[in-house]
């Protein structure tokens, strides 16, 4: 969905607890990963900031 403003929303979730841990990314950030069998995986720099927050005890597709 793209506003007025040039900023861009995704998609949401309700949240009914706190989180454990937010991770935040400046725009410009390093990522780097590793594949399963610990070669080196892709590495990009972020052209947007990234937040994340981690909900431990979440499992997924719980019903």
């Amino acid at each position: 969905m793209r506003v007025a403003t040039g900023i861009r929303a995704g998609p949401t979730n309700t949240l009914e607890c706190k989180p454990d841990e937010p991770t935040y990314y400046p725009a410009g950030s390093t990522i780097e990963s590793v594949t399963p069998d610990g070669k080196e995986g892709l590495a990009f720099n972020t052209r947007h900031a990234i937040l994340g927050v981690t909900l431990k005890g979440m499992v997924p597709n719980a019903r």
